[in-house]
């Protein structure tokens, strides 16, 4: 290596030390601020699958911060560490790509009635950066500089020219999968988006004939549109930005999908621990949705903005409104796969 390529990797090796370390601790503090909320939505709630995924989510970025975490720190002359450092954070990155997958995967599904066929198309368009980082787990090798610190690995090989040939051709590759990955994923992010807006225009129409007035903003707020247009914007980053040397915005392009998901996932399971409406109020104030009995617990419902919505009311999911009254003061209103009270 030239001393100028050497000033250049060295100056990467640096600026890269210092992202592991920032996305690190965003990791970890978001893990520490959400434990209160933890236990409230997971260990004291019923379990269901949606309650286990959201805890291995969340301990995946626990592993996944620490390992960042001890990127500036575990120089390259220490072999074993960097080896063992490394493969649990490819582990955990494998282990994180999967885990969002499969829930963008259930939600889609669950929003769609439990569509299967819908399940599969959303989980296969996700697999793409799983199979590629098991891949490169076996393909890459850790390299070693004492002029260097961190961990890191290395494509290159001897300057020979078959060796060359060998080393441009694993670069080409290693740029084909990026540009491959990172285009199903986009591609997995519109088809959500397009699948979430044509349910959620489907409720609006449905709140609309029913006289529940809100507005689309609010629907497109509820359904978690911003959620899956930030996955959107962050492939569409990551792609226009791809160096296929390699990216210093990795590491946070690989945390910030766990980090979205864990907190859309804590949001729904939140949404259900909030007291039942008090049938005695004598006006008309609020749905309360409750829980569906379903293994898959409400990965489907609408998110908790917080409060209450326009003209006093709570968004949440209609679809098939059947409307009864007991001419007393509540009004019963009845879903395809789960119940509400619109108490008053």
């Amino acid at each position: 290596m030239s001393d100028s390529g050497f000033i250049t990797f060295y100056q990467n090796s640096l600026s890269s030390g210092f992202m592991f370390l920032s996305i690190a601790t965003v990791l970890l503090y978001e893990h520490i601020v959400t434990i209160p909320l933890e236990f409230q939505t997971i260990w004291r709630r019923e379990k269901t699958v949606t309650s286990l995924l959201l805890l291995m989510i969340r301990w995946t970025m626990l592993v996944l911060g620490v390992c960042y975490f001890l990127q500036p720190f575990v120089h390259s002359h220490l072999h074993l560490a960097c080896i063992a450092k490394g493969r649990i954070q490819d582990i955990a990155s494998i282990l994180g790509w999967a885990e969002v997958d499969l829930f963008i995967a259930l939600r889609v599904s669950a929003i769609w009635s439990q569509n299967r066929r819908l399940l599969v198309l959303v989980l296969v368009l996700g697999l793409a950066p799983v199979i590629t980082n098991c891949i490169a787990l076996f393909a890459n090798q850790p390299a070693y500089a004492e002029e260097i610190p961190y961990c890191f690995v290395t494509l290159s090989v001897p300057d020979t020219s078959v060796a060359k040939y060998r080393r441009d051709y694993k670069i080409c590759m290693y740029a084909i999968c990026a540009y491959v990955t990172r285009s199903t994923l986009i591609l997995q992010d519109a088809t959500v988006l397009v699948l979430t807006w044509v349910k959620t225009f489907g409720q609006w129409r449905t709140a609309r004939r029913n006289n529940l007035s809100f507005s689309i903003s609010t629907c497109l707020l509820r359904d978690g549109t911003t959620y899956f247009v930030v996955l959107l914007a962050l492939n569409v980053t990551q792609l226009a930005l791809f160096d296929a040397q390699g990216s210093v915005l990795s590491p946070f392009l690989a945390a910030m999908p766990l980090i979205l998901t864990s907190r859309f996932m804590l949001n729904l399971r939140a949404l259900h621990t909030r007291a039942d409406p008090d049938p005695s109020m004598s006006k008309f104030s609020t749905v309360h949705f409750r829980d569906a009995a379903t293994r898959l617990g409400n990965i489907g419902a609408s998110l908790d903005l917080g409060g209450e919505s326009e003209g006093g009311h709570e968004w949440f999911e209609l679809d098939d409104v059947t409307v009864g009254w007991d001419g007393v003061g509540t009004l019963d209103i009845g879903f395809e796969s789960t119940g509400a009270v619109y108490g008053g």
